[in-house]
């Protein structure tokens, strides 16, 4: 199997986790990271960064609203982004409980890191 196509199984794997009563009722954002394809794309490293900036890509650009489930997938992705980057990628603490700015840095940064 392609580094594509494992993505992709698991960014569908990690969206039905992100659709669980248990995310989508959750207060605790961690909840959408703790589950097995999270820590699966984790250890694919920064390879699977041209994927993550082209669903987030496809999130921001999209004229639809984003289902809940997209929205918390586009948020661990967020959250996987700066797992993975480490101390190449900081956070701003004006950007706290500001979902829109936090994910629109999170493309920004990986549009940057991917030179696109």
């Amino acid at each position: 199997m392609e580094i594509d196509d494992k993505v992709n199984e698991l960014f569908s794997e990690w969206k039905a986790h992100c659709e669980t009563r248990d995310v989508l009722i959750s207060s605790r954002p961690q909840i959408i990271i703790e589950c097995a394809p999270y820590e699966e794309l984790r250890k694919m490293g920064e390879g699977i960064f041209p994927q993550v900036y082209a669903y987030l890509k496809g999130v921001a650009d999209s004229e639809l609203s984003p289902s809940a489930s997209d929205h918390a997938l586009a948020e661990g992705m967020k959250l996987l982004v700066k797992d993975i980057a480490g101390d190449k990628m900081r956070f701003f603490k004006q950007y706290d409980g500001k979902i829109a700015l936090q994910q629109a840095y999170v493309l920004g940064w990986l549009q940057g890191y991917l030179g696109k």
